[in-house]
């Protein structure tokens, strides 16, 4: 929790030391086409249209009717001179952008929301990219102020929702445009050079959530310059407890968990701003301690903790004073009071959603599949677990003791087909209790666990790739002093061909740390092969082994061989018809096991 209220604090601090850009600009709306993507937006979309209009013509307003169900497609008709674009099926905001895209003819592209509205005074800032050559622009985005007759509560909730946009648009926004590196233009509206919008979505993942985020991030990782004007946006924000719940939890945060890798590859990319490259390190690192802040403030609930949770409140407190103050004034602040005096506990609620959100991305990414990847997503969680061992997890959730430890492989792999893989293992276990796994070259994931139930041990265990998952469980029982019998019953959910896999083995040990084990493993799929298998482990003070042999129902041999000393070991392994295909494979591996 102290990581987190130092990483805050230095965040703001950093963001409000620089001196922000005033950006000076023509506008020439001959230079723009709008296209305004909408689904159901009857009540909304006539006004967005009028708003549009003062600033340009009909003939460069592209509407593109998402197949909704209601009286939309009606209305933007009634608009007269509007292109409208009618597509038979909902297909998402991206594809449907696209399709808009193939009408454009002006070099700039206006890309809008369907409930938006325009300051009076909103120019297009056309020579920012024309003649400065930035290739995209993001804009003041603000919420529609509830009206007059609106109750309390609405008052409140959007008056939370105003200054968190404020927020992000006058100091994050502006702090980042100091080095042309704005990592999200809203959804709302945004301004970008058509030619470079239409080669770049070619790399979108056609998914709505989070579709601006991402867009964004594209533009970063290839090369593009974001800026940021302070031209007023209006957008509808939800006015209920329901609707703002409903907006984070199902549209917004399973997105950020999405674009996650998106975050990673910034990060690491080479010859960036230091100040985009802090921001994305904050961004990863706040993903990965939300679970941990929230934990930690439940346990100091628990324990009666009062005064270092008011403690906490009263830093978060005084930090939003300080942003507000730095906002606008301390005679405005006096104005909106109350949302300061609530926003922290707000932070928090918004940190309950991010992490409900994970299951809503876990369950379309993984389990429906109807989320494809934006970057290789292993390296979504080979991060996240490195991340979680250079911090306090480990002691903060598990016993105290070195009973963790992580273990890094990296495999040279050669087959007979001609193919050359280099592929990187990371294995982290916490206690004995709970282990995660990652395999590179295959794109596997592996979470697992153990536990003793009914003078048996128990080891679930699910293995999920990008077109396949496998769950599993193996029950041991110890039979007598020298012999433990196991069996595993697993079934594989395969895109071509689902099918149960069954293995029984037995250990029979011959000294304290040394034993031989057999496994025969039967799967009902794969030409329905059985593969039997024989090591030896053998250890002698520091100093380790493992040799072995298999052999498959259809005579073809393997072998394989480890050696350690300590903390590192070395293996060689060579196998026929490997994986029961027609390629013959040799690997060579080295790695480290380190306990903390």
């Amino acid at each position: 929790m102290f990581v987190a209220l130092i990483a805050d604090g230095l965040k703001l601090f950093y963001e409000v030391i620089y001196k922000y850009v005033d950006r000076q600009f023509e506008s020439n709306p001959e230079l723009v086409t709008a296209v305004i993507c909408c689904y159901n937006e009857e009540e909304e979309i006539g006004k967005t249209i009028s708003s549009l209009r003062e600033i340009l013509p009909s003939d460069r307003i592209i509407v593109v009717d998402d197949g909704s169900s209601d009286r939309t497609a009606e209305i933007i008709r009634q608009s007269g001179g509007v292109l409208l674009i009618k597509l038979s099926k909902n297909v998402g905001k991206v594809k449907a952008m696209k399709e808009g895209l193939k009408y454009v003819k002006t070099p700039l592209t206006l890309i809008m929301d369907a409930d938006i509205r325009f300051g009076k005074q909103f120019k297009l800032p056309t020579s920012i990219l024309v003649s400065e050559e930035k290739t995209a622009v993001a804009f003041n985005v603000v919420p529609v102020s509830v009206s007059a007759t609106g109750n309390w509560f609405q008052k409140i909730i959007v008056g939370l929702q105003e200054h968190e946009y404020e927020k992000s648009m006058q100091i994050g926004k502006r702090s980042q445009d100091t080095v042309e590196s704005v990592n999200c233009i809203s959804g709302a509206a945004g301004l970008f050079q058509t030619n470079r919008l239409k080669r770049l979505s070619k790399h979108h993942t056609e998914i709505f959530t989070s579709e601006d985020l991402e867009r964004t991030l594209i533009e970063l990782i290839y090369e593009g310059k974001v800026v940021f004007v302070d031209e007023r946006v209006e957008t509808e924000v939800p006015k209920s407890m329901r609707e703002l719940i409903k907006q984070r939890v199902i549209s917004w945060w399973p997105g950020l968990y999405r674009n996650f890798p998106l975050f990673l590859a910034i990060l690491f990319k080479k010859r960036i701003a230091r100040k985009l490259r802090v921001e994305m390190f904050y961004q990863t690192m706040s993903i990965v301690l939300d679970p941990l802040k929230i934990a930690s403030l439940f346990f100091l609930a628990i324990e009666g903790r009062w005064a270092l949770l008011i403690y906490i409140y009263l830093v978060y407190f005084l930090l939003e004073i300080f942003i507000r103050v730095r906002l606008s004034g301390i005679i405005s602040f006096k104005k909106c009071f109350k949302v300061i005096l609530l926003y922290p506990l707000y932070n928090l609620f918004q940190m309950i959603l991010r992490l409900c959100a994970l299951p809503i991305f876990f369950w379309k990414r993984y389990i429906k599949r109807s989320w494809r990847p934006v970057i290789n997503p292993t390296k979504i969680v080979i991060s996240l677990l490195v991340f979680l061992t250079l911090t306090a997890l480990p002691s903060f959730v598990f016993a105290e003791g070195k009973k963790n430890f992580i273990v890094v492989k990296h495999q040279y792999i050669n087959d007979s087909n001609g193919r050359q893989i280099r592929n990187t293992n990371l294995f982290l276990s916490f206690n004995k209790r709970i282990y995660f796994g990652i395999n590179n070259a295959l794109k596997r994931l592996n979470l697992g666990g153990y536990f003793s139930s009914l003078g048996a041990n128990f080891n679930p265990d699910i293995r999920i790739r990008k077109y396949s998952w496998m769950p599993k469980i193996t029950i041991s029982k110890t039979v007598s002093k020298v012999l433990v019998a196991r069996i595993m019953v697993a079934y594989s959910f395969n895109r071509k061909r689902n099918f149960p896999v069954l293995s029984a083995g037995t250990d029979f040990y011959y000294g304290d740390y040394n034993w031989l084990s057999f496994n025969l493993v039967k799967e009902f799929g794969r030409k329905n092969g059985a593969t039997f298998i024989l090591k030896n482990h053998l250890q002698k003070d520091d100093w380790f082994a493992d040799i072995g042999a298999s052999v498959t129902n259809f005579g073809d041999p393997g072998v394989f061989g480890k050696i350690g000393h300590k903390n590192v070991f070395v293996e060689i392994s060579q196998y026929k018809n490997f994986d029961f295909n027609k390629y013959n494979r040799t690997a060579v591996a080295f790695g480290v096991k380190v306990r903390f």
